[in-house]
């Protein structure tokens, strides 16, 4: 069996929210999220996260952490963080225009064990031809819930998300 699997594809156009669920099982306790040819119909779009329960339920109260390291080519590097916010905000960018494009990888650790809370790690690239900009960003976010987390959903709080392909991995990890 190989170290990594695929386990979904997800692929939309003009939406302002992608929901992924049934994503995460008891099968793996890292997941890698590849976020590919995102184009958005503002400039520089932001994309914020929230995680889907076993229930189907959407977690959109405060019980999210995080902290970031933006850079972009325009402006001088920037930081961010919360200790008690009801999203994840910038895991993603979007570029606008014919040339430009976002993506990102996020890792996701232990989303299923329903006794953890549920850990991120996510690195973010864009390119915008109407600003023109370059960004990039790193973070790290804490869901402060013990729940079995199953899926995701990211969304945009203003215009729409014209482009998204999404690939989900279970990182398979041999213990010695």
């Amino acid at each position: 069996m190989s170290a990594i699997r695929l386990v979904k594809n997800v692929k939309a156009t003009s939406v302002t929210s992608v929901s992924v669920t049934d994503c995460f099982t008891d099968d793996f306790i890292i997941y890698k999220l590849v976020a590919k040819n995102v184009v958005s119909s503002g400039s520089f779009e932001e994309l914020s996260m929230r995680l889907i329960n076993s229930s189907g339920t959407i977690d959109t109260q405060s019980n999210y952490q995080y902290a970031f390291k933006e850079l972009r080519s325009s402006t001088t590097y920037g930081n961010g963080k919360s200790t008690s916010s009801n999203t994840i905000i910038r895991t993603m960018r979007t570029g606008s225009g014919a040339t430009s494009s976002g993506g990102n990888v996020v890792y996701f650790y232990r989303p299923f064990d329903s006794s953890s809370y549920t850990g991120l790690s996510y690195e973010v690239a864009a390119h915008s031809s109407g600003t023109p900009q370059f960004g990039g960003q790193k973070g790290f976010a804490v869901h402060t819930v013990e729940s079995s987390i199953t899926g995701f959903q990211y969304f945009v709080s203003s215009n729409q998300i014209t482009n998204i392909e999404l690939d989900i991995y279970g990182i398979r990890i041999d213990w010695c």
